[in-house]
């Protein structure tokens, strides 16, 4: 099939700096373990119409490695769930921009994002955060959740030494 009609990709280990994946209209999923180990990678670009993020996705197999992404802006899309394990172990991300529509965080979610400064959900959906999340982000200093926020699971934040304060403000 062409790839305008390409609905999930999963792709780990690819070596471009910045991506593109915008042209492929019709891609709703990124699958499991999407861009899991792309050290090289600087950001990406994503077509609008995404509403799931597969587990694992963005994730790395070692905290310690180098990575050059910074900034992982997903506010372009249209995401509502995020799998398990997203962003896992990324040490070099220091912002993640979510959209709107956001509703679930699976377990685990920026789970040991070390180098993770700052979270502004406010304006998500977001109702549902599995547990584990954010654990062990020793630099988040900035957190905002949304008053829709129902569930915030066990082990959530735990680590996150710098953080001073949550802003739970609808």
């Amino acid at each position: 099939s062409s790839s305008a009609t390409l609905r999930t990709v999963s792709a780990s280990g690819f070596t471009d700096v910045h991506p593109d994946f915008s042209p492929l209209t019709r891609m709703r999923t990124l699958g499991d373990s999407f861009a899991f180990g792309c050290f090289k990678m600087e950001g990406v670009r994503l077509p609008p119409g995404i509403t799931r993020i597969g587990h694992s996705a963005f994730g790395s197999p070692n905290p310690r490695a180098p990575a050059a992404l910074r900034t992982l802006d997903l506010s372009g899309t249209q995401v509502r769930v995020v799998g398990s394990d997203f962003c896992v172990r990324n040490a070099s991300v220091t912002d993640v921009l979510l959209p709107a529509t956001l509703q679930r965080l699976g377990f685990n979610a920026l789970q040991l994002c070390s180098g993770l400064v700052r979270l502004l959900l406010r304006h998500t959906r977001l109702t549902h955060i599995a547990h584990g999340f954010a654990n062990g982000c020793s630099a988040l200093r900035v957190l905002q959740l949304p008053g829709c926020l129902a569930t915030l699971g066990d082990r959530a934040l735990a680590g996150c030494s710098a953080l001073a304060a949550i802003d739970l403000r609808a």
